[in-house]
């Protein structure tokens, strides 16, 4: 046996035997990947054992952070060893046929990245609620964030049901700061920068009423006249929702004459006085890009024999 082969037979050894154990797999399998050699390990018959070990990690009697950890890792395995990420996959569906621990219990946010991409790997009917919650609850992992909202969409029937699983996430946020308000504000935004380019490759259904759902999630984040304080947040968030709405009607064209849609914006609209609105909105490009949108919207009504007040208005 060549020297090669031995230090293959020893790389698979250790790894069956830390996959009894969440942290010694997390450590042997980054081992394993600088040395790069993880790939010809999972060609090993042997490595059977290895993802057994890890359902069994997951879906036995573990703590919560060592399931999550184990998930992860089984993840990573599936990203570098391509060849075997359909057994990894069915693994991790069977082994979380029930709702996994908080995401917020693995303190490393790249280790939240692998748990949400995870999430597009199961099929249970949990998943969706999961992912909008983690990604509304996540503190500083942005690729995080955007992973779970992407996992949202798409594991959620339409879009109306994916920001239908954020209203309540958000309706619950609490900021434990002096400025409650700011920091929703700070949250809202970071979740609109995710969700943008997530609806936007991932090109799901309007459904029945996402004019409606959008409105809820605004009303949800911002409840109690719980406005941010910060004149520049204020405008950050009209401008971030708006964009969002321009968004929303050019990639799902049936929403663009729906009232409902636009009234979404109002509450921001809110917080300012009519002659700082108007300043506001001459400078904005969300605004002026909504405002187009909400002229298109009227003359193609006008063109069809139709007309809506409420846009008019």
């Amino acid at each position: 046996m060549g020297p090669s082969n031995k230090s293959a037979d020893s790389g698979l050894h250790q790894l069956v035997l830390a996959s009894n154990n969440a942290d010694s797999l997390q450590e042997v399998l980054t081992a394993l990947i600088k040395q790069r050699t993880l790939v010809r390990l999972t060609k090993e018959e042997a490595f059977g054992e290895v993802i057994k070990r890890i359902g069994e990690l997951i879906s036995g009697s573990a703590s919560e952070e060592d399931r999550l950890k184990a998930v992860t890792s089984a993840v990573r395995i599936g990203a570098v060893a391509k060849t075997i990420r359909p057994r990894v996959e069915a693994m991790l569906r069977e082994s979380c046929s029930g709702p996994l621990p908080p995401a917020s219990l693995l303190e490393d946010a790249d280790a939240r990245l692998y748990l949400a991409t995870g999430l597009k790997m199961l099929d249970a009917d949990w998943v969706a609620q999961y992912a909008a919650i983690s990604a509304v609850e996540e503190e500083s992992g942005e690729k995080a964030r955007a992973e779970f909202l992407s996992a949202l969409i798409e594991k959620s029937e339409h879009l109306t049901a994916a920001l239908g699983y954020l209203v309540e996430p958000l309706r619950r946020f609490v900021a434990a700061t002096e400025n409650p308000g700011d920091s929703t504000a700070r949250r809202f935004r970071r979740l609109m920068s995710a969700l943008r380019p997530a609806m936007i490759s991932n090109l799901s259904p309007a459904g029945p009423d996402v004019a409606q759902q959008l409105k809820n999630l605004v009303d949800a984040a911002f409840r109690n006249n719980r406005a941010p304080e910060s004149t520049d947040l204020r405008e950050a968030v009209a401008e971030d929702l708006a964009s969002l709405i321009h968004d929303l009607v050019r990639t799902r064209v049936q929403v663009m004459a729906d009232s409902v849609l636009y009234s979404a914006i109002k509450l921001p609209r809110s917080w300012f006085d009519a002659a700082y609105w108007r300043y506001f909105a001459q400078q904005s490009p969300g605004i002026k890009l909504l405002t187009q949108d909400l002229t298109d919207a009227v003359i193609l009504l006008g063109k069809q024999g139709l007309a809506s007040v409420a846009l008019a208005r």
